[in-house]
């Protein structure tokens, strides 16, 4: 694992400290947000007990929902405040989208008819808004005949007297109702509806008023499309069947107005009260939720989202009432009005930054539950600073932790920079040629890289001065060995001027050849301390590199008869810039490397190519080929793949040749290669000059 990846897993403990925030902030808030969900359940009980003492609300329960509820059909009048007008549009009523029903076409109809609908109440009157979607509007008037949309209205009151109001017209604008079939003695009740109809792009508008005291506890409509072929009956969407004898319209649930008042004497400041039956329905409210410590509440960023849905899990969301408009829904009423226990649970309103706790506790009458009291606040003062708190905590503490890992890639991506430097460094301290750097970056540094990058250093320096007592020691060895060479070889001469026995003449004859092969050591060493001093003082000239190869390779037809030796290159002149003696004796070299491998009658080639910025040298010869993996070590000094039966002589062979070969080459700045034919019957040495070779330094 790299370095970078150690410090940025190190560093991500950092994060246990925001974690240890959170925790001990998260234990707090829950610690007061159940002791203020106590303190609201016990006044929601005590406020059910006081209801529960006022026997007329009681009674106004039991004479309020006497039968079962039907969610399809029942409907629920919201309380209207202000005066409305009946002009065919619902904008003083000042409804929510979410208290409007909506009904779409099912087997009734087609499936093109569609209603959007309301249902206010106030204390003379009921009324009815209807957003009526049709393809097709017809009027009574149509020329198409009697076929035409219409509005059934149906009242039935705790008698099970019902009445039945048909709403039509001849054009958009007021409309009148009629009771089709009504007794003499009701003959006025149908023209105390007043009624609006306005059409609009996707079909109509219906606003209505009707006045409470001919509506009962339950009361239903459906809407009549006209524009189908003529049928009987024609197709309808609505609450009720138009078309039952006797139909049984849905409850029709408004708040109590006595209740109204006993709530809004109980209501508190920053509180909501709400009284259900015992389907759910609200019957009265009073109070209102606002923050604790402002008078609107704020939106919520997408960070404050994030960190409640990681932190705070147990906060559930608001539950929907969209369903059926006017009832209530949650785990705590759900708790009060089936099971009788009282229950409280904590909400998080979608896009607020604050919470809301509801509590709710049933109402008795005698032993049967009558319906419940929702009591909602909004969250203290406290908790809405732990919240606020959380926040900012969460947001240093990610910052600051974000801003140390940032630190430590930061300085682990510095010091792997410069430990990567010194891998490089150490990797190319020595060339090819043997010659050692011993810079070092970073050695100035006063930290445990520098003394790192110091001991390197130190260490190179000393092989680089052994390196250099090894290189002039085949200079010194072939000094201080001529002199008892000499000495050897005059006692030789000496002795061998003398009568000797036969066996002593064998044992001058070994002596006198192992002073000769000494003698060619010491000038092969002195051969390569020649070249190397010879290197050190060059100085380059202009010259015809293809004329030099042509001259050398003629010289050594001549010298080596029993060899072909061919040279093929440009016909041009090809001028280089180098040291021709130098160059000379490389070829020299390998032409008498390829001679001791070349049998007699064989081939040695000389082939001179040129580009645009090199020349190219190739030297091949016939023979075994290199042995394998010597290619890269075969340029080395004392290094020679000749066998004892391997060379065409009897002369002693130190590895000095191809040696001198590569200094030759480096010289100039070039190349040099080894390697065999591809018929594996020879060995081809290739040597890439620059064309603008400079002298090295």
């Amino acid at each position: 694992m790299s370095l970078r990846k150690q410090l940025l897993l190190v560093s991500l403990l950092t994060l246990f400290l925001p974690w240890a925030g959170c925790q001990y902030i998260t234990e707090l808030e829950t610690a007061l947000r159940q002791g203020q969900q106590k303190s609201l359940m016990d006044s929601a009980n005590a406020l059910a007990s006081i209801l529960q003492e006022r026997r007329q609300l009681l009674y106004r329960f039991r004479s309020n929902l006497s039968a079962d509820a039907d969610p399809v059909r029942d409907l629920y009048a919201h309380p209207l405040t202000t005066a409305i007008t009946i002009d065919g549009y619902n904008d003083e009523w000042g409804l929510e989208a979410n208290q409007l029903h909506h009904l779409r076409g099912g087997e009734t109809t087609d499936g093109s008819l569609a209603i959007t609908f309301a249902v206010g109440a106030d204390r003379n009157f009921l009324y009815l808004f209807l957003e009526v979607t049709d393809d097709q509007v017809t009027y009574r008037n149509d020329a198409r005949g009697p076929v035409h949309d219409a509005i059934a209205l149906i009242f039935w009151d705790s008698m099970e007297n019902f009445a039945r109001f048909s709403l039509e017209t001849d054009a958009p604008g007021e409309m009148q109702a009629s009771e089709p079939d009504a007794p003499a003695q009701h003959a006025s009740r149908a023209r105390q509806v007043l009624a609006n109809w306005q059409q609009t792009s996707t079909g109509y508008h219906v606003e209505m008023r009707i006045p409470q005291s001919i509506t009962g506890p339950r009361f239903g409509f459906a809407v009549i499309d006209g524009d189908a072929q003529p049928l009987d009956p024609l197709p309808y969407l609505g609450t009720i069947d138009p078309y039952d004898p006797n139909p049984l319209p849905g409850l029709l649930v408004q708040p109590l107005p006595e209740l109204t008042s006993n709530v809004n004497d109980l209501s508190q400041r920053d509180r909501r009260l709400r009284i259900v039956d015992r389907h759910g329905w609200v019957l009265a409210e009073g109070g209102q939720l606002r923050p604790a410590l402002s008078g609107n509440p704020q939106e919520v960023s997408l960070l404050d989202r994030v960190y409640r849905r990681i932190l705070d899990p147990g906060l559930r969301d608001y539950p929907d009432n969209n369903k059926q408009p006017g009832k209530i829904f949650g785990p705590e009423v759900a708790s009060a009005l089936q099971r009788g226990v009282s229950d409280s649970i904590w909400y998080q309103p979608e896009d607020l930054d604050y919470a809301v706790i509801s509590a709710a506790a049933p109402i008795y009458d005698g032993d049967n539950i009558a319906g419940a009291l929702i009591l909602e606040q909004t969250s203290a003062e406290t908790l809405l600073l732990t919240n606020n708190a959380l926040t900012r905590i969460l947001s240093v503490t990610l910052f600051s932790t974000a801003f140390v890992v940032a630190g430590l890639l930061g300085f682990a991506t510095l010091l792997s920079l410069r430990i990567r430097r010194l891998r490089n460094a150490t990797e190319h301290a020595m060339e090819d040629d043997g010659r050692l750097h011993t810079d070092f970056p970073g050695a100035s540094a006063r930290d445990e890289l520098g003394d790192l990058s110091r001991s390197f250093k130190s260490l190179l320096l000393q092989l680089n001065a052994y390196t250099e007592y090894l290189k002039s020691l085949a200079s010194k060895l072939s000094h201080e060995l001529r002199t008892p060479l000499a000495v050897v070889q005059s006692s030789l001469d000496n002795l061998h001027s003398q009568e000797l026995g036969d066996d002593s003449k064998v044992y001058a004859q070994r002596a006198t050849a192992g002073v000769a092969r000494l003698r060619h050591i010491v000038s092969a060493m002195s051969a390569a301390s020649r070249v190397e001093q010879s290197i050190a003082t060059a100085e380059f000239d202009r010259f015809d590199l293809a004329r030099l190869i042509f001259d050398l390779a003629h010289a050594y037809q001549d010298t080596y008869a029993d060899r072909v030796i061919v040279a093929t290159g440009p016909d041009d002149p090809c001028p280089f810039s180098g040291v021709a003696d130098l160059l000379a004796q490389m070829i020299d070299k390998l032409i008498e490397n390829a001679v001791d491998f070349t049998p007699a009658g064989g081939v040695i080639q000389f082939n001179l190519e040129q580009s645009p910025r090199h020349y190219v040298l190739a030297i091949s010869n016939e023979g075994p080929p290199l042995p394998a993996n010597m290619a890269d070590r075969l340029f080395d000094s004392l290094i020679s793949v000749r066998d004892a039966g391997g060379s065409s002589t009897d002369s002693t062979h130190l590895g000095f040749g191809l040696y001198i070969a590569k200094l030759v080459v480096q010289l100039h700045s070039g190349t040099i290669s080894a390697h065999n034919l591809r018929d594996g019957g020879g060995v081809e040495f290739k040597i890439v000059l620059p064309r603008h070779a400079d002298k090295a330094t």
